[in-house]
């Protein structure tokens, strides 16, 4: 795990030098320092606005089933918001529909371990809302709400049930 961590900020550090050096080598060509500024500042600003608007959408994604495809175009948002412009060309070509369904799979996959990590315990203080098996106060998903048990909930073995049929028809009767 450590290796992976590891490999993960070398990673991280080898994109921003790219980074910087795109972004030096745009201003030598532009000879202008403060119009390529402008534009990283703007593409961060969209960038913004394009998560925003994914992040509102998520939750009628995952109900309907396409929430991959939504990931994918988070994802390309938070790339725009990042200063460089190759994260920009990147996270702009992931807002292209056709991209996005193309790479819903795997925008699935990763929803779909992201869920089973927060909801297994291992998303730090997410971890344990409740303190319970699942992630949630009184067990849920399994058990019941509110922290009861079977025993509390069904008395004498058969829930209770109340017939107010009996009472309207003695009251027609009279």
């Amino acid at each position: 795990m450590k290796k992976l961590i590891i490999l993960l900020l070398l990673g991280i550090i080898a994109v921003m030098a790219l980074e910087v050096w795109v972004a030096l080598e745009v201003m030598h060509l532009v000879q202008d320092i403060l119009g390529p500024l402008i534009a990283l500042l703007a593409l961060s600003l969209v960038g913004v606005k394009v998560t925003k608007s994914h992040l509102r959408q998520l939750p009628t994604a995952f109900l309907s089933g396409t929430i991959g495809a939504r990931l994918i175009g988070l994802l390309g948002g938070l790339l725009l918001v990042l200063p460089g412009f190759l994260t920009a060309i990147l996270g702009a070509f992931m807002q292209i529909p056709l991209l996005q369904r193309l790479c819903g799979r795997f925008g699935q996959r990763l929803a779909g371990a992201l869920t089973k990590r927060m909801f297994s315990g291992g998303m730090g203080p997410l971890a344990g809302m409740g303190g319970m098996p699942g992630g949630f106060p009184g067990g849920f998903p399994g058990g019941f709400p509110g922290g009861l048990k079977p025993d509390d909930r069904i008395r004498g073995g058969l829930p209770r049930t109340y017939d107010t049929t009996a009472e309207r028809d003695g009251d027609r009767k009279g």
